[in-house]
């Protein structure tokens, strides 16, 4: 009986350690512009950095735009959202996640503001 109690006191430690861990794990993310468009156009764009703060940043005429490298927890919300200053721009807005895609969404700004967010998971 002894050796039945320790041997679950040892797989709830490793069980607990494991979910500690997980929980600990971060993640890069990348947020990026992309014009589709042949007419060219500034947009701004806002999205959430280290510690869950939000930077703005425009209004930008590049074509393409790469935000810079920001580390987050599984479990963290992050949300990227782009506006035209354009109304005949088009892009595709994209979420990086450890260089593999998270969430992309195509801007065409009749609609106006647009949004990609989520939570970052494992």
């Amino acid at each position: 009986m002894k050796k039945y109690f320790l041997f679950l006191l040892a797989l709830s430690w490793i069980v607990f350690v494991s979910a500690c861990n997980k929980e600990g794990s971060t993640v890069s993310i990348v947020y990026t512009v992309k014009q589709t468009s042949t007419t060219g156009g500034a947009f701004t764009v806002n999205y959430t950095t280290d510690g869950g703060i939000t930077k703005t940043e425009g209004p930008l005429s590049n074509t393409n735009w790469n935000s810079l490298i920001y580390k987050k927890k599984v479990g963290d919300f992050v949300a990227f959202k782009i506006q035209s200053h354009s109304s005949q721009a088009t892009f595709i807005a994209r979420i990086y996640k450890n260089g593999e895609l998270f969430g992309e969404t195509p801007v065409d700004f009749a609609a106006g503001q647009v949004e990609i967010s989520g939570v970052i998971t494992e």
